[in-house]
């Protein structure tokens, strides 16, 4: 039998060289999954159109806007004209959108994001005792997964949902580190899942 096997592991500098690599690895296939689509780097849908709204109000240091003249013109779907010009969803995914808008960039957060949770999937697996092969499959299977690209490659909050959720074993000991992870879930979603209910 190996000793250390399935031992808590503190990750070392390979460890972070391996995670700083799927970083890019996956902002660079996310780049390309937004460059190669048929629009480019703009919203497709309703949400993501109201996504990037948020995004620029929010970058312009404004809550919501003051109500447009005639605001039966500019009724669209998720977004308030009366009494204020504002976005229906929460802020959470918004927010972390904005600071990129501001630059001209903001389809570069989603790519982020994406890599970001690459390498915490791998450092989470490293902190769990598992092996730097066996902790390189889930990057590797969320990286590989093409039918999670789409949402990755646009403006829509599952970016942030996913990035939100702590990657690290549960313990009692970590159970209180959380609750900030799931709260930013809440806040950059639309979608909150009802509580789970014991039987």
């Amino acid at each position: 039998m190996q000793d250390g096997v399935g031992l808590a592991a503190r990750p070392g500098r390979i460890d972070g060289l391996c995670a700083a690599l799927l970083v890019v690895a996956g902002t660079a296939l996310c780049m390309q999954t937004f460059a190669s689509g048929p629009f480019g780097a703009r919203p497709r849908t309703e949400d993501e159109f109201v996504y990037l709204f948020q995004a620029k109000t929010l970058a312009a240091l404004r809550l919501t806007y003051p109500s447009p003249p005639l605001p039966e013109f500019f009724e669209a779907a998720h977004i308030l004209v009366v009494p204020r010009f504002a976005a229906k969803y929460l802020p959470g995914h918004a927010a972390i959108l904005a600071p990129f808008q501001a630059l001209g960039v903001p389809w570069l957060a989603p790519c982020l994001l994406l890599g970001g949770t690459a390498a915490l999937l791998f450092l989470a697996a490293r902190a769990a005792g598992l092996t730097r092969a066996a902790a390189a499959i889930a990057p590797a299977l969320l990286l590989g997964a093409t039918d999670v690209f789409p949402f990755f490659a646009s403006f829509l909050s599952q970016s942030s949902s996913v990035a939100w959720t702590r990657n690290r074993p549960c313990t009692s000991a970590s159970t209180p580190s959380l609750a900030p992870g799931t709260g930013m879930t809440c806040t950059s979603s639309h979608f909150i899942p009802a509580p789970a209910r014991n039987p």
